[in-house]
Protein backbone atom coordinates (compact mmCIF):
# COMPACT_ATOMS: atom_id res chain seq x y z
CA UNK A 1 0.00 0.00 0.00
CA UNK A 2 1.53 3.72 -0.70
CA UNK A 3 1.05 6.21 1.75
CA UNK A 4 -0.25 9.69 0.53
CA UNK A 5 2.55 12.32 1.20
CA UNK A 6 1.91 14.88 3.16
CA UNK A 7 1.82 18.29 1.15
CA UNK A 8 3.14 20.56 4.29
CA UNK A 9 4.15 19.95 8.05
CA UNK A 10 0.99 20.63 10.17
CA UNK A 11 -1.81 18.53 7.50
CA UNK A 12 -1.31 15.83 9.79
CA UNK A 13 -2.04 17.89 12.61
CA UNK A 14 -4.73 19.27 11.07
CA UNK A 15 -6.13 16.22 10.18
CA UNK A 16 -6.37 15.29 14.00
CA UNK A 17 -7.46 18.50 15.11
CA UNK A 18 -10.75 18.08 12.47
CA UNK A 19 -11.56 15.49 14.54
CA UNK A 20 -11.32 16.66 18.02
CA UNK A 21 -14.29 19.06 17.99
CA UNK A 22 -16.46 15.89 18.41
CA UNK A 23 -15.02 15.09 21.72
CA UNK A 24 -14.67 18.28 23.02
CA UNK A 25 -17.52 18.74 25.36
CA UNK A 26 -16.25 21.32 27.84
CA UNK A 27 -16.02 25.16 26.87
CA UNK A 28 -12.45 25.89 29.16
CA UNK A 29 -11.40 23.08 26.44
CA UNK A 30 -12.53 24.41 24.02
CA UNK A 31 -10.97 27.68 24.58
CA UNK A 32 -7.72 25.90 25.06
CA UNK A 33 -8.03 24.12 21.77
CA UNK A 34 -8.81 27.27 20.13
CA UNK A 35 -5.47 28.76 21.47
CA UNK A 36 -3.35 26.43 19.90
CA UNK A 37 -5.55 26.56 16.46
CA UNK A 38 -5.01 30.17 16.48
CA UNK A 39 -1.07 29.53 16.07
CA UNK A 40 -1.77 28.16 12.81
CA UNK A 41 -3.29 31.66 12.00
CA UNK A 42 -0.32 33.57 13.02
CA UNK A 43 2.51 31.39 11.38
CA UNK A 44 1.19 32.80 8.20
CA UNK A 45 0.54 28.65 6.69
CA UNK A 46 -0.65 28.03 3.46
CA UNK A 47 -3.54 28.55 2.28
CA UNK A 48 -4.84 25.28 2.46
CA UNK A 49 -4.05 25.18 6.08
CA UNK A 50 -5.69 28.15 6.71
CA UNK A 51 -9.24 26.89 5.19
CA UNK A 52 -8.81 23.60 7.62
CA UNK A 53 -7.94 26.05 10.65
CA UNK A 54 -11.13 28.23 9.69
CA UNK A 55 -13.12 24.98 9.09
CA UNK A 56 -12.29 23.54 12.39
CA UNK A 57 -12.64 26.46 14.54
CA UNK A 58 -16.33 26.75 12.55
CA UNK A 59 -16.87 23.01 14.16
CA UNK A 60 -15.49 24.36 17.73
CA UNK A 61 -17.74 27.47 17.92
CA UNK A 62 -21.04 25.90 19.67
CA UNK A 63 -18.86 24.33 22.63
CA UNK A 64 -16.85 27.96 22.76
CA UNK A 65 -19.82 29.84 23.38
CA UNK A 66 -18.42 34.07 23.73
CA UNK A 67 -15.32 32.87 25.71
CA UNK A 68 -12.83 33.92 23.08
CA UNK A 69 -14.28 35.84 20.83
CA UNK A 70 -12.27 38.46 21.52
CA UNK A 71 -9.20 36.89 20.55
CA UNK A 72 -10.71 35.30 17.39
CA UNK A 73 -11.53 38.83 16.43
CA UNK A 74 -7.88 39.83 16.93
CA UNK A 75 -6.73 36.80 15.07
CA UNK A 76 -9.24 36.97 11.75
CA UNK A 77 -8.67 40.96 10.98
CA UNK A 78 -5.11 40.78 10.28
CA UNK A 79 -6.08 37.73 7.92
CA UNK A 80 -9.46 39.39 6.42
CA UNK A 81 -7.30 42.13 5.80
CA UNK A 82 -4.43 40.20 3.34
CA UNK A 83 -7.01 37.32 2.24
CA UNK A 84 -8.07 36.35 -1.19
CA UNK A 85 -11.47 36.14 -2.10
CA UNK A 86 -12.34 33.11 -1.13
CA UNK A 87 -10.37 32.85 2.23
CA UNK A 88 -12.74 36.19 2.91
CA UNK A 89 -15.89 34.53 2.56
CA UNK A 90 -14.02 31.41 4.86
CA UNK A 91 -13.85 33.95 7.67
CA UNK A 92 -17.04 35.73 6.99
CA UNK A 93 -18.78 32.68 7.40
CA UNK A 94 -16.69 31.60 10.37
CA UNK A 95 -18.38 35.46 11.52
CA UNK A 96 -21.73 34.74 11.16
CA UNK A 97 -21.19 31.25 13.14
CA UNK A 98 -19.60 33.07 15.49
CA UNK A 99 -22.74 35.98 16.32
CA UNK A 100 -25.17 33.00 16.33
CA UNK A 101 -23.24 31.94 19.48
CA UNK A 102 -22.17 35.14 20.74
CA UNK A 103 -24.37 38.66 20.27
CA UNK A 104 -21.89 40.55 21.31
CA UNK A 105 -19.98 40.39 17.93
CA UNK A 106 -22.76 42.76 16.64
CA UNK A 107 -22.25 45.59 18.86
Amino acid sequence: MFRKLIKSPGETVLRIFNFLPKYIKEAELAKQFVDMLLLFLEKKSQSSDVCKVLQVIRNIIPILGNGSTAKLLSALSPLYISAELDMRLRICDLLDDLVEYDASVLS
